[in-house]
């Protein structure tokens, strides 16, 4: 059974439209609920496996990881929001991943060793769950793509009531 240790603050309807109108995307609706409801977590048990189907320096090593923290959404005038930067959904979007991660994608947690799971909400693969492999990201001049990633789920409530373990 999956436990969830949740941060306090609670969300609306309009904290998750002006986050999505920020990022310039629109939730799934599965992880849209899990916001409303959850605001974030962190995960026990929280082990999901990655089936790498391709045999490449990312992979080596990589067999599964572990959700450390899922994201939340946070109040920037809160007076704990310094504190909290480091799990704002908003600000690992716009500032820390910004330009690092594919375009159509939106970085949603990290495991221990800071890479990330990634959340596609647009096409081509809209609605998977994917891990980012930090080791392996493009440099700076290049565009973010697809070679240090590798699929997780089919959706963000496959992720959570099928694959952690």
């Amino acid at each position: 059974m999956q436990q969830f240790i949740k941060p306090d603050s609670k969300l609306t309807e309009s904290d998750i439209s002006n986050v999505e109108n920020a990022l310039w995307v629109i939730f799934p609706i599965d992880y849209r609920n899990f916001l409303l409801n959850n605001n974030g977590w962190r995960p026990v048990p929280a082990i999901f496996n990655i089936e790498w189907n391709i045999d490449n320096d990312c992979s080596q090593g990589r067999k599964s990881s572990e959700l450390w923290r899922l994201f939340s959404i946070y109040d920037i005038n809160s007076e704990n929001y310094d504190d909290m930067n480091n799990e704002n959904l908003l600000e690992m979007n716009t500032v820390d991943y910004k330009g690092r991660i594919p375009s159509d994608t939106i970085a949603i947690a990290q495991d221990p060793g800071w890479d990330v799971i990634l959340l596609a909400v647009k096409w081509p693969h809209i609605n998977k769950v994917l891990y980012w492999v930090r080791d392996y990201e493009v440099e700076e001049w290049e565009k973010p793509n697809y070679e240090n990633i590798w699929f997780i789920a089919d959706s963000f409530d496959d992720l959570i009531n099928n694959k952690l373990h």
